[in-house]
């Protein structure tokens, strides 16, 4: 059974998420400028809040730093949306694959950075690097699908994971 929201109840929870946005924007902000793991001080400086604000919206920097990754990994997932077309020759396919894959990791690299830091000391970042890599094996499955059905397993499983690796 669903729990009705009233008006305020909703207002609020609006004004939460765009504290929320506020303070996600410029943490991603800081790690595209090139800092690979913004301080909560920078992010409320850039944010135009105070820390106060920050924790009060997430309890650790582990925990803006996964709502971060998150976010770009959502944003990533849209780079593979619309399927490659199986009736398209390999050639086309990998050209298409290879279109997206450097348009999303032009967005990811500054973040891919930044989880590598701290993948070993954060179960969250660990868990999203680990669906991301695995995203990214099928991602390349995808794309090659008919032709990987040509070859032999083990030559296809070594062809995707050097392409991975690539």
């Amino acid at each position: 059974m669903t729990k009705k929201i009233d008006g305020r109840t909703a207002k609020g929870l609006r004004i939460k998420q765009q504290v929320e946005q506020g303070i996600l924007t410029p943490y991603i902000d800081l790690i595209r400028a090139g800092i690979p793991t913004p301080t909560a001080r920078e992010t409320a400086r850039r944010a135009h809040l105070s820390l106060r604000v920050i924790f009060k919206h997430f309890a650790t920097l582990s925990e803006l730093r996964f709502a971060a990754i998150s976010r770009i990994e959502a944003q990533s997932r849209g780079f593979h949306a619309e399927p490659i077309g199986d009736d398209e020759p390999v050639e086309r396919r990998l050209e298409q694959f290879i279109h997206r894959q450097t348009r999303m990791f032009e967005i990811i690299t500054p973040f891919r950075r930044a989880a590598l830091m701290v993948e070993n000391n954060d179960p969250l970042v660990a868990a999203a690097m680990k669906r991301a890599r695995h995203a990214a094996v099928h991602q390349i499955e995808r794309a090659l699908g008919p032709v990987l059905k040509l070859l032999p397993s083990s030559q296809g499983r070594r062809l995707v994971t050097k392409l991975h690796v690539v």
